[in-house]
């Protein structure tokens, strides 16, 4: 008895550190959300996250150079054959990404404000959504309900290759290609099979909706990459426990939680991985680069938690009603479990594939424990998460992004799977590139058949047909007017990224605006777009304009077998 309150007494000493810490951290955030005023708070929060995510990058970058080696020992014992086959099938992966699917958006006017907002981070160093700004510079900031980690990734493109959407599209395409090497490195070291890794990654290359997403530039598969990042991370630290190790799984686990509000789960994720499979985690706790490592993760998620929190107590999320609740579990949980099982008509799943990760669940299940339940939990995080939020059905609009977090722990049992057949079939063809060939050729085979849904060109597509024909017209108007003109728009991120002076509609309501802006041009449009299509903005400050201003039209698209029509006018000075 005696020996086991001497071990208790241990434990608690041993983990005394990180329970200071861990309070240190929240006295910081009760003070930060409880005493400033609100406009206070948010101008804080727009400057500092810019600085934390700076340093966060840095981290990783300065981490993962140093870790090189450490990486290049793990995967010693891999053989030249395999990372072939690997290349090959990052080769194919990139190739449906790049040139298959289409590169638009989807979720409109979400990425467009991502976009201007990883804009402004680079030119403004804030990290907000301008309102009002042109070539000079931003007039008018405003904080967004998002964290800040997927627009930062942006501007750090930006910074490289300049301002443009297709810089945007290309990154997304390099991280979705670069996420199936991921795919590969957790799969191998949770498994220390090839094998496992190998056939996790082609999956992945080859998931419809993987693959229609990395066409866009919403946040879900930055956040898949920076998620299998830190898992790889996480995995690699507990191999080599190193200075260099411990501190890229710690930046990158802090930055993995700063691409949407729920990206925190990934803590629980890194939680799970350190009680299942490392067996130094009580010894782990005396280290001081563990100890620093977890100080360092809690500063640098500091600004995430104080946003989410501040936007949960202000931002509806785009809902009248709760955004969480038990009423919304039982018809999101039946519908997302049918997505998993064989998808719907406009967002497939294929279901060989829940064969393959069923099949792998019950093997490892039966061979690894552990990672039955590593995997299994990992897949119910998020599950759970948009099962009780009100638009987290896959056939809620364009909500079936929220699915993609599902996607690496489904494709690492489906490996599982591939490799419990490829085990089978070599006690009878005994002839290893054979059988790889044989079920690469399944999942390729597979895939076929939804290729003319991934391949579906952008003009075509049935989701936000609307708003993509407003978007896509309306910008390629834009990018040929002279930079001296303003857009009064609903949107005003949609130009700003094309370097054009934009500005929210409702300042033509604003004399002394007005005033000014055609002080500075005469060139002032009126996009009459899809918001104004739209109450309360089509009889209220759409129809001021109207009422205010003479206006010519310069173009029109009709939409909806020509019952609605959107306009761009030249505004008349009428000063």
């Amino acid at each position: 008895m005696k020996k086991k309150i001497n071990s208790m007494k241990e434990w608690f000493f041993r983990i005394l550190p990180l329970i200071l810490i861990a309070n240190f951290f929240f006295i910081i955030i009760y003070y930060s959300i409880t005493y400033p005023a609100q406009k206070t708070l948010e101008e804080m929060l727009i400057t500092i996250e810019p600085i934390f995510l700076t340093v966060n990058f840095a981290l990783i970058i300065i981490s993962l150079s140093l870790s090189l080696k450490d990486i290049k020992k793990v995967l010693k014992t891999v053989k030249k054959s395999t990372w072939i086959i690997l290349f090959l099938i990052l080769l194919m992966g990139f190739i449906l990404r790049m040139y298959f699917t289409p590169h638009t958006h989807r979720v409109y006017f979400d990425e467009d404000i991502y976009l201007d907002i990883g804009k402004e981070i680079l030119t403004e160093r804030k990290a907000c959504l301008c309102n009002y700004g042109d070539h000079k510079g931003c007039y008018e900031c405003i904080l967004m309900k998002w964290p800040n980690g997927h627009p930062f990734t942006f501007a750090i493109a930006f910074l490289f290759f300049g301002i443009s959407e297709v810089v945007a599209h290309n990154l997304s395409v390099l991280l979705g290609t670069l996420s199936i090497l991921l795919l590969f490195l957790v799969g191998y070291l949770i498994s220390k099979k090839v094998e496992i890794g190998l056939y996790s990654a082609l999956l992945f290359a080859f998931v419809p909706m993987i693959v229609v997403w990395s066409g866009t530039v919403a946040a879900e598969p930055f956040f898949i990459f920076y998620t299998l990042l830190a898992v790889f991370s996480f995995l690699l630290m507990i191999e080599t426990d190193k200075w260099n190790t411990n501190l890229l799984a710690a930046s990158s686990v802090a930055f993995a939680s700063q691409f949407k509000a729920e990206s925190g789960a990934v803590i629980a994720l890194i939680a799970l991985i350190m009680f299942l499979f490392d067996e130094k985690f009580k010894m782990r706790t005396k280290s001081t680069r563990f100890l620093i490592s977890y100080l360092i993760l809690f500063v640098l998620i500091t600004p995430y938690v104080i946003h989410v929190y501040h936007s949960s107590k202000t931002d509806p999320w785009g809902s009248s009603g709760k955004k969480f609740g038990f009423d919304y579990v039982i018809k999101n949980a039946a519908e997302n479990a049918l997505f998993w099982i064989k998808g719907y008509d406009t967002i497939e799943h294929p279901f060989v594939f829940t064969v393959f990760a069923i099949i792998g669940l019950i093997y490892v299940a039966i061979k690894e424990r552990k990672i039955s339940i590593f995997l299994g939990l990992w897949f119910l995080i998020f599950f759970t998460i948009y099962a009780f939020f009100y638009a987290g059905s896959v056939r809620y609009g364009t909500d079936v992004r929220y699915s993609l977090s599902g996607y690496p722990p489904f494709v690492l049992l489906g490996g599982f799977g591939l490799y419990f057949i490829h085990k089978l079939l070599m006690k009878k063809i005994r002839k290893e590139m054979l059988i790889f060939a044989l079920l690469i050729f399944v999942v390729m085979l597979t895939f076929y058949f939804y290729l003319p849904s991934v391949s579906t060109p952008a003009e075509k597509i049935v989701e936000a047909n609307q708003a993509r024909i407003y978007h896509d017209r309306f910008v390629e108007y834009a990018s040929k007017l002279d930079k001296n003109c303003y857009i009064m728009s609903h949107v005003p991120s949609m130009y700003l990224i094309l370097d054009i002076g934009s500005l929210q509609t409702w300042n033509g309501q604003n004399e002394n605006i007005m005033k000014e802006l055609f002080e500075k041009t005469d060139c002032v449009i009126f996009d009459d777009g899809f918001w104004c299509n739209i109450e309360p903005y089509k009889s209220s400050v759409c129809k001021y304009m109207f009422d205010k201003y003479n206006m010519t039209e310069l173009t029109s698209v009709a939409v909806d077998e020509g019952r609605h029509s959107y306009t761009l006018y030249k505004v008349s000075n009428p000063y």
